[in-house]
């Protein structure tokens, strides 16, 4: 009778471990796969909806953004406009060197330079004046809205007066079209 209730025993227990891992095996993984899954899937629809919510804060009012994007759209085509337009360009130089007091003795533009998405002008400037003109006019031209470089600068001293004598290489740039 001992013996007929030890395998009862280890019968229950064995059915029970089998139970178990039959549980585990067939209800708890799948269960916990599922979980995994679904948590990975609402963080990918938070982050989305973290996207779209920023995008509404940026863009809240839009004609308020379509007027934003009309004005750096404008700042853009002054800064590098569709024609190379040397003569206006040159005037406001000219009106700048003037402001300073400074001599505006040459401005010779030179030939076009294509380039891969734009077109290059070379102007070459020779002015004359004190060194404070010089700073003055170089702070007014880097106010200009349209974009260019300033590729070289050759100061001389003509020794009388602290008068110079400069000459620059500045490059304009306008649109390839």
């Amino acid at each position: 009778m001992k013996l007929e209730g030890e395998r009862k025993l280890r019968l229950i227990m064995a059915a029970g471990a089998v139970f178990l891992l039959a549980f585990y095996f067939c209800v708890h993984l799948p269960l916990q796969e599922l979980c995994e899954e679904k948590s990975s899937q609402a963080e990918k629809i938070h982050r989305e909806v973290l996207a779209v919510q920023n995008f509404q804060n940026a863009h809240l009012d839009e004609q308020e953004y379509r007027k934003e994007l009309t004005e750096r759209l404008e700042r853009a085509e002054k800064a590098l406009p569709p024609h190379m337009g040397q003569g206006e360009f040159l005037g406001r130089i000219q009106k700048a060197a003037l402001g300073t007091g400074l001599r505006l003795e040459q401005a010779m533009p030179k030939e076009q330079q294509p380039m891969e998405e734009c077109v290059a002008m070379p102007v070459q400037l020779k002015v004359a004046g004190n060194y404070f003109q010089l700073l003055d006019f170089l702070q007014r031209l880097r106010g200009e809205e349209r974009f260019y470089q300033l590729r070289q600068m050759k100061v001389k001293n003509l020794g009388e007066g602290g008068k110079l004598e400069v000459d620059i290489l500045l490059v304009m740039f306008a649109e390839n079209i």
